[in-house]
C-alpha cells in the first residue's frame, strides 16, 4: 500500500524513458497483481503510449498471447527508440512468435556498441532452453571479440558446462576473469574448471584464494579450492577445508560427493557413506563421478559388508 500511495508522485520524476521502463519492468515481476493498477497510474502520469503497449504486452505475454500481440502490434519499431527500449521489445517479439530472424532484425536497431544482437539473441535463447542454439550465438559473438557483460560471460560459461563444451570453456574463462578479475563468480568458474579437467593448478588455487579472501562465506567456493586439492593429491588440506564448512551448508550434494570422497580417502568410510547417501537424496551426483575420473564405487570398496557394497 505504500508503494502504491508514493507511485504517482514518483512517475512524476522520470526523466529518462529507460528507467521508467526498468522500473515498471521490475514491478511486473515483483507485484505481477498489482501490476494493472500500477501501469494505470503510470498512464495517468502521461507515459508515452508506445511505452505503455510495451508494458502491457509484457505483462500479458506471461499467460495472454492474444493480448499481448494486440498491445505488441501498436508499438512502432521503425522510429527512433532508447537500445533498452529495443531490447525490451525484442525479447517480447521472441517469446510470442519463437522467430530468430525477426528478433535479430529488432535486436539490430540497437546502435549501442556494447550490446551485441548475436549476444542478447543467446539471452532470450537461454530463457527459453534452446541451450545448443543459445551457445552458437554466444560463440558466434565471443569469436568475434564482442563485447560481454560479467552476468553474459557466467551464463555462456554456465551453457557451456551444461553442453560439455569443455575446451571452449577453459577459452572464454581465460578472457572472462581477464575482463573481470574481481569477480567472485568467475573466479570460482575458472579455478572449479581447472580442478575438474586440468589446467593450471597454481592459476586455479591462487583465482579460488582470492575469491574466499573477497567473499570468505561464499562456501560453495570453498568446495572448490577443497575439490582442487584432492585432485592434486593434498587430501589432507581439502580434508580441513570440508570439515570447516558450517553444517548448515551441507546441503548441496556436490559438496556432500566431494566430502564423501575425501572422508573415504581419509579413512573415513563410514562417514563417506553416509555423506554419499545424503548427496544421492538430494540429487544423483554421477556426474560430478565421471567429470572427475572417479568410480562412485569406490566409497563402497572397502569390502565392509554386503550392504556397503551395494
Amino acid at each position: 500500500n505504500k508503494v502504491m500511495d508514493i507511485i504517482p508522485e514518483y512517475l512524476t520524476k522520470f526523466q529518462d524513458a529507460d528507467m521508467l521502463i526498468r522500473f515498471l519492468s521490475n514491478e511486473i515481476r515483483r507485484n505481477y497483481n498489482v501490476f494493472p493498477e500500477i501501469l494505470e497510474l503510470a498512464k495517468q502520469s502521461a507515459i508515452n503510449d508506445e511505452i505503455y503497449h510495451l508494458l502491457l504486452s509484457e505483462y500479458y505475454v506471461i499467460d495472454n498471447n492474444e493480448l499481448a500481440n494486440s498491445n505488441f502490434s501498436k508499438i512502432d519499431l521503425d522510429n527512433d527508440k532508447s537500445n533498452f527500449f529495443i531490447q525490451k521489445a525484442a525479447g517480447i517479439n521472441f517469446f510470442l512468435t519463437k522467430s530468430i530472424e525477426s528478433t535479430l532484425n529488432i535486436l539490430n536497431k540497437i546502435d549501442d556498441p556494447k550490446i551485441d544482437s548475436k549476444i542478447q539473441m543467446a539471452v532470450f535463447l537461454s530463457q527459453a532452453d534452446s541451450l545448443e542454439t543459445a551457445c552458437e550465438y554466444f560463440t558466434e559473438a565471443f569469436m568475434s571479440v564482442s563485447h560481454f557483460s560479467e552476468e553474459e560471460f557466467l551464463l555462456f560459461v554456465g551453457i557451456l558446462d551444461k553442453t560439455d563444451e569443455i575446451e571452449l570453456l577453459s577459452t572464454v574463462l581465460d578472457r572472462a576473469i581477464a575482463d573481470y578479475p574481481e569477480s567472485i563468480d568467475l573466479l570460482n568458474w575458472y579455478g572449479y574448471n581447472i580442478a575438474l579437467y586440468g589446467g593450471d593448478y597454481e592459476k586455479a588455487e591462487t583465482a579460488l584464494l582470492k575469491a574466499i579472501e573477497m567473499s570468505p562465506e561464499a562456501y560453495h567456493i570453498h568446495d572448490s579450492l577443497a575439490w582442487l586439492y584432492f585432485v592434486t593429491d593434498r587430501i589432507e588440506e581439502s580434508w580441513e577445508i570440508l570439515r570447516s564448512i558450517p553444517i548448515e551448508y551441507m546441503t548441496n550434494s556436490e559438496l556432500l560427493y566431494h566430502l564423501a570422497l575425501v572422508s573415504y580417502h581419509m579413512n573415513e568410510k563410514e562417514n563417506a557413506k553416509i555423506y554419499f547417501t545424503e548427496a544421492i537424496r538430494i540429487n544423483n551426483p554421477e556426474k560430478y563421478a565421471e567429470k572427475s575420473k572417479i568410480s562412485i564405487i569406490e566409497l563402497f570398496n572397502s569390502g565392509n559388508n554386503e550392504q556397503g557394497t551395494e
